[in-house]
């Protein structure tokens, strides 16, 4: 696949410690928006998933650097949040740092510096850690999905109601799954989130701790409205073939019960185990 050349404003640049990872928020001068990851380091592959490590690499780290002085002479790894976030907030609602990059479809909500790229409101009160002795008996038991909502733009709440300990509870679901297609093949999963989940909700930490001038609110909202928008338009299409062509619009104003049978998993270490269920729809 071709990568497509586009134009675009820089929003905000936000970057993880712990990874060493650069997110760029970029509305196209198409109108579209998209973020951008930038690495310094590089994952361990030792290191559990849901604890990853990261370690310093020299080539990633030299690639980052120039790409951010391709951007803003003088720009550097160590400075780069300081130095862009600053000439954005110079440059107000009318201008803004612009920078060419590279996305594989022109519906994509992540893109690349490089061309070689691969393909709140009233809710129901969830049960919001699951209980190890929750999850043991929910394990295997058939019910029926009767709660289908969105939750701050970044996911799909589904869930059902149990009575545990004599208490009705309300427990939601991380993934929905269907059998394999033949006998070699693992089980298809779906997570309920919609995608890029992290990065909306640090660029809403932004503007909610007031970490950017009032010039790039405007435009940073605009980022998280049009990441909002392409993930979960996305994920509507994947959840309703999930739920044979049921319309998912339909299932949140007017719930139909779906029947499933759930899994339990659990991942981290027996101090600080996790559980969460899957839902197989039947």
């Amino acid at each position: 696949m071709t990568a497509i050349e586009k134009q675009g404003t820089l929003i905000t640049v936000l970057f993880d410690d712990k990874s060493g990872r650069f997110t760029f928020a970029v509305l196209a001068d198409d109108g579209g928006a998209c973020t951008i990851p930038l690495n310094t380091m590089k994952w361990i592959e030792e290191s559990r998933p849901y604890e990853p490590d990261y370690e310093p690499d020299e080539e990633l780290y030299n690639a980052a650097s120039e790409v951010l002085e391709a951007i803003l002479p003088g720009t550097t790894v160590e400075n780069a949040v300081d130095v862009l976030n600053e000439a954005i907030a110079e440059a107000g609602e009318d201008g803004g740092v612009e920078i060419t990059y590279f996305v594989p479809t022109d519906d994509a909500e992540v893109g690349s510096f490089s061309p070689n790229i691969g393909t709140g409101g009233n809710y129901t009160q969830f049960v919001k850690l699951i209980s190890a002795a929750q999850s043991r008996e929910l394990d295997g038991k058939t019910v029926e999905l009767t709660k289908f909502e969105e939750f701050k733009g970044v996911r799909f709440n589904i869930g059902f109601q149990y009575k545990f300990n004599g208490e009705d509870l309300f427990f939601r679901v991380s993934s929905l799954s269907l059998p394999p297609l033949t006998a070699e093949d693992d089980d298809r999963t779906l997570s309920v989130k919609y995608g890029q989940e992290k990065n909306i909700k640090q660029l809403r930490e932004q503007i909610e701790n007031k970490q950017i001038g009032e010039d790039q609110v405007k435009r940073t909202q605009q980022v998280i409205d049009g990441l909002v928008a392409k993930s979960r338009a996305k994920k509507v299409i994947a959840l309703e073939d999930f739920l044979g062509q049921r319309n998912i619009e339909d299932l949140i104003e007017n719930p139909e019960p779906i029947e499933a049978k759930l899994k339990s998993m659990s991942f981290g270490g027996d101090n600080g185990k996790i559980y969460y269920l899957i839902a197989e729809v039947l």
